[in-house]
Parts: structure tokens; sequence; C-alpha cells
């Protein structure tokens, strides 16, 4: 009798997926916390690992190289923040009917507190984010996100005020400027420990401010001209 081959080979060990989650998950962690300590300052797979409890070779069954481990660093601490009920009282307050300005500072306030927490792992993460390899790539698209969601909270706002319809690609294009305003003012909190952060923070959601409420009353005022729908009104 002749056995076909399938019948010759041993039965294949299942593939243990939650102890490779928990693996990548202690990795990822592990890589969090050395940052967090010392920044990237001897950041390597092995210290990594080493931390995490795992043989080096544990590290590469994971990530090819450390920019591919930091870019899941980055997706994590993205998702936290996402995850944030800060976060989502911010959005809710920007979305209210009635504008509560005290509240939208209070929150953003609070959500920048809650980055400072872990300074040196934000500042290594914003400073990647203009890099070639997978961490660049992945905050890159973490930023388009948190454009996106800016866009709507600004256009919540807008219309609030009487912006015209047709502004929408303003209303981005400002929603862009704001965040990147946004993160240069991150990017100098977290590089200068000496620094006031709720003050800097302060300050450029006021400049912030000041520039959408002008943008905004431009926008009316081009409405009016073309639309000649005049009854809106940018509030202070």
């Amino acid at each position: 009798m002749v056995t076909s081959p399938a019948a010759n080979s041993a039965p294949r060990r299942p593939r243990n997926d939650k102890r490779r989650a928990r693996n990548r998950a202690a990795l990822v962690e592990a890589a969090l916390s050395l940052v967090n300590e010392r920044g990237s300052s001897g950041l390597t797979a092995a210290a990594i690992a080493l931390r995490a409890g795992l043989h080096k070779q544990a590290f590469y069954a994971h990530f090819k190289h450390l920019d591919e481990c930091l870019a899941a660093l980055a997706k994590h601490l993205g998702r936290e923040f996402e995850d944030a009920v800060i976060a989502q009282q911010l959005i809710g307050i920007v979305s209210a009917p009635e504008r509560d300005r005290e509240a939208e500072r209070r929150a953003m306030l609070a959500l920048i507190a809650l980055a400072t927490e872990r300074r040196p792992v934000y500042a290594l993460l914003l400073k990647e984010r203009y890099g070639d390899g997978p961490l660049g790539q992945t905050m890159r698209k973490m930023i388009q996100r948190a454009r996106r969601t800016c866009t709507q909270s600004l256009w919540v706002l807008a219309a609030r005020v009487g912006v015209h319809g047709s502004h929408l690609h303003d209303v981005e294009a400002l929603a862009h400027m704001a965040l990147e305003i946004g993160l240069d003012t991150y990017d100098r909190i977290l590089e200068d420990d000496s620094l006031d952060f709720e003050a800097e923070a302060d300050r450029a959601l006021r400049y912030v401010e000041a520039i959408i409420y002008s943008e905004f009353r431009r926008m009316i005022e081009r409405s009016r001209e073309l639309h000649g729908d005049g009854d809106g009104h940018a509030e202070q």
C-alpha cells in the first residue's frame, strides 16, 4: 500500500497567535519604556528585547529593524491618544450647539499635558515625521487622520458662524494650517524643558483662533459678493 505524503508528514503545530501577540505587545511596551527613560540614546533591538524579557531573535521575528518597531509604537500611541476620554470630550465640545471657549481650552491643554507625560517619546516621533522609513510614513498617516478630524471640527464652527458651503476647501486649508502651527508649537514645548507648556499652548491656541476667525470673516465677505447671502456673522 502506498501512503500519501500527507499521511507520512507530522501534524503541524498550531500557531500560537496569542503568544505572538503578547510578545509583540511586550516589545512595543519595552520600546516605549526605554525611549521615555532615555530618549533614542542607546536604543537597540537587543536592549528592547532584554527589557521585554525576550531573546534578541524574538525582536526580529516581529520587526525587520528598529524603525519598524518605532512605527508600531507610534500606532500604539495614536490609538491610545484617539481613545482618550479627553479627546472624545474635545470633539463633543467643539461640535456643541453653543460654543464654550474655556471648555475647548481646558480640553486642549489636558491633551497636551497627557502627551507631555511621555515627552521623550513624542519628541522622537514628531522629529521623525518627515522621514522616509516606516516610522515617518506612519507619522504622516496619523497626521492626515488628525487633519481630517480637525477639518470636521472646524467646519462645524464655520457653519455655525455663517460660512457658505462653497468654502469647504478653504476650511480644509485652514485646518491644515492650524494643525501645522499646533505641531510646531508642540515640537518647541517638547524640545525645551524650561518652557511653560500651558502658557505656550495657550498662546498658540489664541493665535490660531485669531487667524481662523479672520479667515471666516473673509469667507463670509466673499460669499456676500458671490451669492448675496449676507446673513452670516463670524463670532469673536
